[in-house]
């Protein structure tokens, strides 16, 4: 099966008239998750002569979105499901992601609650007791977190912070207490020091459950969506995009750091199903 992609690759590659002049929307910052892929795709993209024109907006969604909605050219624009643009209530940023442009879904993150300092679980759920909570610039997920302080008579400040880098400085200057976001159980700075993630709430706190429909969606999945391209270049794209992230040192070691989950297929069918999948938790 493989050597059969392998092949169907190279007879696309070589028979399709690749639009050349791409637009690379990255909406994150230039040193974060979303530079890292879009850096190593766009290495990619080069060796196969498309020229690429990547624009960094620096987390102004508002600014992603224009760029998006306006390009006249063949357009990838990496996201995330907790960025501006991934999020329904924000209309001024939202772009939704659909079947007709979904191009691949890079992986997803679980969302963890972990203690900023020396601050413990039974610290939070002490009756009368203040914390401050830096959450992902996300309505639902600061929603939660209130709803769950209350439920233990509780009180938080949320702090919405979208870089990690940003969050970490608060961290490290002891502005906070706890942290609730993607990706962070397995970095030096949280390991061995969260609770709890998503996916377990419904287990560790059963009477939350009113809120399932939200928090089963808190887990950053991180995807690229695409318009311009043929249905053949799309094909190969996604072939040639697959093999990067097999491939790269860069994102290997991003996702160990990061503790992302990555969907690997190896036809149409699996991929079919990973876009199935997709869709459920977005």
């Amino acid at each position: 099966m493989k050597l059969v992609f392998g092949l169907l690759f190279s007879l696309l590659i070589a028979t399709s008239a690749f639009a050349k002049d791409v637009l690379f929307i990255n909406g994150g910052s230039p040193t974060g998750t979303n530079s890292v892929y879009a850096r190593e795709i766009i290495n990619q993209l080069q060796e196969l002569k498309f020229s690429v024109d990547l624009k960094t907006t620096n987390s102004n969604c508002a600014l992603a979105k224009n760029l998006w909605d306006f390009s006249d050219k063949p357009t990838i624009f990496v996201m995330g499901s907790n960025d501006g643009t991934g999020q329904r209530n924000n209309a001024v940023c939202f772009i939704e992601a659909t079947r007709q442009n979904l191009l691949y879904w890079l992986n997803t993150s679980p969302m963890s609650f972990c203690s900023a300092g020396s601050k413990t679980w039974f610290d939070f759920v002490k009756p009368g007791s203040s914390h401050t909570v830096i959450t992902m610039p996300n309505d639902s997920q600061e929603k939660f977190i209130h709803d769950l302080a209350k439920s233990f008579d509780a009180k938080v400040k949320t702090i919405r912070v979208y870089g990690y880098n940003d969050a970490l400085t608060m961290v490290k200057a002891g502005d906070v207490d706890f942290v609730f976001r993607v990706g962070i159980h397995v970095t030096s700075e949280f390991k061995d020091k969260c609770f709890w993630n998503h996916a377990e709430i419904d287990s560790t706190f059963p009477n939350m459950q009113k809120s399932r429909l939200d928090y089963m969606k808190f887990g950053e999945q991180m995807f690229l969506i695409s318009k311009g391209f043929s249905q053949l270049e799309i094909q190969s794209l996604r072939l040639q995009i697959r093999n990067t992230i097999r491939s790269s040192e860069e994102i290997k070691k991003l996702v160990l750091r990061r503790g992302q989950t990555v969907y690997d297929w190896n036809s149409v069918e699996e991929h079919d199903k990973i876009v199935e999948k997709f869709f459920e938790t977005y």
